[in-house]
C-alpha cells in the first residue's frame, strides 16, 4: 500500500492555508485519494473533526493520520523513544466485519444462547478441538474445518444460521477463515484466554 501525502489533495479546496474544508470538500478529497468509506464513518469523522462554524479541521485529521507514521516534532526531540507497532495494535484495523442487520442480529443472539446452554449442558470444550487446526495458533481456521467440527459434536445449526455463523465470525474480509478465538469466547461462559 503507498502512503498518499493527503495533505496535498486538501490544499486543492484551502487556498488560503487555514487548515478547514467544508463537508463536501472533505468527501471530495477522500474520494479522490480512493478512501473509501460508508457514510456511516464519514458522518462520524464529520462529527469528530466539526468545528462550530460548520467547517471541517482536516489539518487535525491529518496529524491524527500521521501518528501512524511517525510522531510529530521529533525533529525537535531527536532522543524521544519512539514504541514500535505490533500487530495487536494494528488488529482493530485489519478487521474486516460483515454487518448483521436487525433481524440477522435477532437470529445471531438466539443462535447463540442456544450454543451457550448446549456447550455448557453437554460440557464441550471447543477452544482445544480448534486449535487442533490451528498449527500457528493465530485463532483462525478454515470453513470447513470449523463447520467439521461443529458437525462431529452435533451442534451443526440449520443452513441460514450456518451463513450467520460465517457471516458473523470471519472478520478478514473473506468466508473461508473463520475467527475460532471470538467463537469460543462468545459461545463458552468459562473460556479464558
Amino acid at each position: 500500500m503507498k502512503k498518499l501525502r493527503i495533505t496535498e489533495f486538501f490544499k486543492d479546496f484551502d487556498n488560503l492555508r487555514k487548515g478547514y474544508v467544508s463537508e463536501s470538500q472533505f468527501r471530495r478529497v477522500l474520494d479522490q485519494t480512493g478512501v473509501q468509506i460508508r457514510d456511516e464513518e464519514f458522518n462520524l469523522l464529520v462529527q469528530k473533526y466539526k468545528r462550530p462554524d460548520g467547517l471541517v479541521d482536516y489539518k487535525t485529521f491529518i496529524d491524527v493520520i500521521n501518528t501512524v507514521f511517525t510522531t510529530k516534532g521529533l525533529e525537535k526531540n531527536p532522543t524521544l523513544r519512539i514504541s514500535q507497532m505490533d500487530p495487536n495494535s494494528t488488529l482493530a484495523a485489519r478487521r474486516k466485519f460483515f454487518d448483521l442487520n436487525e433481524e440477522e442480529q435477532k437470529k445471531f443472539d438466539e443462535l447463540l444462547q442456544g450454543y451457550r446452554s448446549e456447550i455448557s449442558n453437554r460440557r464441550i470444550l471447543l477452544k482445544p478441538l480448534f486449535q487442533d487446526f490451528d498449527r500457528g495458533n493465530l485463532g483462525h481456521i478454515s470453513k470447513n474445518q470449523f463447520l467439521r467440527i461443529l458437525y462431529q459434536h452435533h451442534i451443526m445449526p440449520s443452513k441460514d444460521y450456518v451463513n450467520l455463523l460465517l457471516k458473523k465470525y470471519t472478520d478478514k474480509g473473506n468466508l473461508d477463515e473463520v475467527n475460532y478465538y471470538d467463537f469460543c469466547r462468545d459461545v463458552d461462559l468459562y473460556e479464558d484466554d
